[in-house]
């Protein structure tokens, strides 16, 4: 079989806040029915990264492709349209709107979209049996956890080609934590594509099929789990673990 092309290609991108050299020259590639972990202490380029991936904070170099179509320049609003989900940091669900609101949200953006649904409200109740129970719930009054199922659930229901996720178990208790790493592999298996940001050591190696690490906004280790768990120094120099 012949290899597939990458689904998100970031090729040399760097990224600034005013006079603030934040990335400095980050490339990766998520290929098809992978999972791609980006590691790295606080403030060393990681949510940038996905801001940047998005246009939320367009580079001002480099290029992004997603699916083979070139990012780069394009306004955010226009890449919001695209079969891509963002889980982003903090959860921030819609806290004045019921949970069946939040889940419907997105669907206005899939006008003109032909194909077949993936994801409807029964199946991501099925997935998180919780939030059916509490569909017609304020989101701001759900719990921290209950708030990260939505936000995942929200993503899905965008019925996405790639899932981007940042931070998704920050501040969470550990059976939760047990609860969106299962999710997780259960979305790998299906075939979905995933670019996870974590600083969750453990669930990152338990996730990934390839690890980056980013410092000073550039990135300073790439490999697989295996290759990372077996350098001491690499961990204990970039991760202090």
């Amino acid at each position: 079989m012949a290899p597939r092309d990458p689904i998100l290609v970031v090729d040399d991108i760097h990224t600034y806040y005013g006079d603030s050299y934040v990335l400095q020259g980050i490339s990766l590639a998520v290929q098809p029915e992978q999972v791609f972990a980006v590691l790295g202490r606080n403030g060393m380029g990681k949510t940038t990264l996905i801001r940047s991936i998005l246009s939320l904070t367009p580079p001002a170099r480099g290029t992004v492709r997603y699916q083979g179509r070139d990012l780069t320049g394009m306004p955010a609003y226009r890449i919001a349209r695209l079969p891509i989900g963002l889980v982003p940091q903090g959860r921030r669900v819609f806290g004045s709107l019921t949970v069946r609101e939040n889940l419907t949200l997105p669907q206005s953006a899939l006008s003109g979209v032909t194909r077949k649904p993936r994801w409807t409200l029964e199946r991501v109740y099925e997935l998180f049996p919780g939030l059916s129970e509490r569909a017609r719930q304020m989101a701001g009054s759900l719990s921290g956890g209950e708030q990260s199922m939505l936000s995942i659930s929200r993503a899905l229901m965008r019925d996405p080609d790639l899932l981007v996720m940042d931070e998704p178990t920050e501040g969470l208790a550990p059976v939760i934590v047990r609860e969106i790493e299962a999710i997780i592999k259960r979305l790998r298996a299906e075939g979905l594509p995933v670019l996870l940001v974590e600083q969750n050591y453990r669930l990152a190696m338990a996730l990934a099929d390839e690890v980056a690490i980013l410092a000073g906004g550039k990135t300073v280790w790439t490999g697989t789990p295996a290759a990372l768990q077996a350098d001491d120094s690499a961990r204990a120099r970039w991760l202090g673990v």
